[in-house]
């Protein structure tokens, strides 16, 4: 009965030190895993950046075109509307004086 109990200890005790050498094991490659994670996500944070500056240039540059764009529309529209105006003025003053 005692050579059971001792030989169950033996085993016991054999299978916990695998137990706990396989959980030492999966704990260097989680961290391992992790290490590489961290690098990829720092990787793609570093290219999300530049991106984002090259996006912040490309808008002050759109926002720059459409601002002259738009003074040139501007300029143009009121100067064909002055043209249609005295037009308009010359046609009432004819209109008038008849």
């Amino acid at each position: 009965m005692e050579t059971t109990i001792f030989v169950l200890q033996v085993l016991l005790y054999i299978i916990g030190i695998i137990l706990l050498v396989v959980l030492t094991i999966l704990g260097i490659r989680s961290i391992q895993v992790l290490d590489k994670a961290d690098k990829t996500i720092d990787n793609i944070n570093n290219k999300v950046n530049s991106l984002t500056t090259l996006f912040n240039t490309i808008d002050k540059v759109s926002t720059g075109v459409s601002y002259v764009t738009n003074t040139f529309v501007d300029k143009a529209t009121s100067a064909i509307s002055k043209i249609f105006r005295s037009k308009k003025k010359k046609e009432r003053e004819e209109d008038i004086y008849e």
